[in-house]
């Protein structure tokens, strides 16, 4: 699903097919206090001024925050820096991993990655691992293996949390003769993980809580979590449509709605009835909620980005930027204004997902091969937008 800049040699036919799979769902995360300086220092020459000194053309997969560092992961590396200084340092992995993929956070001091065996000659064995943060250390970082996939046995690609609850969901993505086969699993972080759902040819996007429900959003189709582990269809339809095309992640929002992005459109649920809103030749992914009214912008914002070589988005647009949903309106999506988005690369950039910081309101946008980018509402100004 989301391509990255690290090179790969997969070794045959079959590992190529699964290394594919692999970055499909390693994307869908899975296609890498200081005074700082704008990006624009000159808005009317457009000209791009870096404030760190991560690569330019980077990936981001993910990314947390442990007490006073960043994380991030680029799948070839896992790179940290302290959120009031500039320079990012990558972060020495577990002895026989070469690469990161998906990182989620529980708290300020837990986090979740996935590492990779042979990352950069092919796809060997897979582990989930826990990230402490030391609460008396500004940069000590301590893994700890939970749970660890044999090539042989499958590829831990997608890991996933609601907010509030002490669970890990995960996938595992088989590859046979056949099509890959995915299995699911909840608590996976325990010594036991349970099975949710096994042998589906699906990538799950998301997984979300809406009033005591999860719902489980696969590439495909969106599904309800039963307390006895089973995945039932939930039946998507309007009057007019139903859940059709390529779907790249599920979000609920603080006024309880649940959103989905799809292929050429939006889907809106508020725990009784569906809306669609369709934006052809736009293919949607991620969503984060902003709610920041001195700056004048409430609402929602979702990615968008170009999927090449896949028959489902022969049609679609190309790399988009992001887009606003204002007090969460599906119906019209705004393009950012102001020179600070428009000038730069954020705005032809594939957007694969954001980050806010909470407790210093600075947002992070991750782009498919466009770099990191930092911004912050500004009163009464566009947002100052920043390229790590």
């Amino acid at each position: 699903m989301y391509f990255r800049s690290v090179y790969f040699r997969p070794k045959t036919k079959k590992s190529l097919t699964l290394l594919c799979a692999l970055m499909i769902a390693l994307g869908s995360l899975f296609y890498s206090c200081t005074e700082l300086e704008p990006i624009f220092a000159r808005i009317e020459s457009e000209e791009i001024i870096r404030t760190s000194n991560l690569p330019d053309k980077i990936t981001t997969l993910g990314m947390v925050r442990i007490g006073d560092l960043y994380v991030i992961s680029t799948g070839g590396a896992l790179y940290r820096r302290k959120v009031d200084e500039e320079d990012w340092t990558v972060i020495t992995l577990p002895e026989g991993y070469q690469g990161a993929g998906d990182v989620v956070s529980f708290d300020s001091l837990v986090s979740y990655v996935i590492l990779i065996q042979d990352y950069h000659v092919n796809i060997g064995d897979t582990a989930l691992f826990r990230i402490n943060g030391d609460a008396s250390s500004d940069t000590q970082l301590t893994f700890t293996s939970t749970q660890t996939v044999s090539r042989a046995d499958g590829v831990l690609s997608r890991i996933f949390l609601i907010e509030g609850q002490d669970n890990v969901f995960a996938n595992v993505s088989k590859q046979e003769d056949g099509p890959a086969l995915i299995d699911y699993y909840q608590n996976y972080q325990e010594a036991s993980p349970q099975l949710i759902e096994s042998d589906r040819n699906d990538y799950v996007t998301g997984v979300v809580d809406l009033n005591g429900v999860t719902y489980v959003s696969t590439q495909s189709q969106l599904f309800e979590l039963s307390a006895a582990g089973s995945l039932d269809i939930v039946d998507v339809r309007t009057a007019e449509d139903n859940l059709t095309g390529l779907i790249e992640g599920a979000y609920v929002s603080s006024a309880n709605e649940l959103y989905l992005s799809a292929q050429n459109s939006i889907w809106k649920y508020d725990a009784t009835t569906w809306t669609v809103a369709s934006h052809p030749n736009i293919q949607f992914t991620r969503f984060i909620e902003i709610n920041e009214a001195e700056a004048g912008f409430t609402g929602i914002l979702v990615g968008t980005r170009f999927i090449p070589g896949s028959v489902l988005t022969n049609s679609f647009g190309s790399d988009d930027g992001y887009r606003e949903l204002e007090n969460g309106d599906i119906t019209e999506i705004i393009i950012p204004e102001g020179n600070k988005y428009s000038s730069g690369t954020l705005n032809t950039a594939g957007v694969l997902g954001f980050f806010h910081d909470d407790i210093l309101d600075t947002l992070f946008v991750f782009t498919s091969s466009q770099g990191l980018w930092r911004g912050s509402y500004v009163p009464s100004r566009d947002i100052d937008w920043f390229l790590e």
